[in-house]
């Protein structure tokens, strides 16, 4: 296949991905499978897109997976943007929470503010909170 084409099939596959992603039917692990394939076809618009998930989603499953897959393309600038979730509390689980405390040990991001965070009564929290 000509780099062009892959170019164009990539677009294509990317805006379907996301328009099955948004869809309000797609949970579970068809969201996260979604939010991968998207992800591995959409260009540098990708960026913004996990941003607007990990803050609006409704979703933590895929709220969580957005900043593991801004972790994993070295999104640094962007999850410095999100570190003040970690002020708050969760919405429904510490998935959210647990992914950011993740990708600041993988990028050395040091978070401000995580004193409530050291108080929380979860085991898999105060894990990720002794690795930083």
């Amino acid at each position: 296949m000509c780099p062009a084409r892959a170019q164009i099939d990539d677009a294509r596959v990317a805006a379907r991905a996301w328009a099955h992603l948004l869809d309000v039917e797609t949970s579970g692990a068809n969201a996260v499978e979604t939010l991968d394939t998207y992800v591995a076809h959409a260009s540098s618009d990708a960026s913004g897109r996990l941003l607007e998930l990990v803050r609006h989603d409704e979703r933590d499953n895929v709220r969580a997976h957005a900043v593991h897959a801004a972790s994993k393309l070295g999104r640094v600038g962007d999850l410095r943007e999100l570190l003040d979730i970690l002020e708050q509390p969760p919405a429904v689980t510490w998935s959210v929470h647990i992914a950011l405390l993740d990708a600041c040990r993988t990028h050395a991001l040091a978070p401000r503010g995580l004193d409530a965070l050291r108080d929380v009564d979860r085991l898999d929290v105060q894990s990720a909170l002794a690795s930083l």
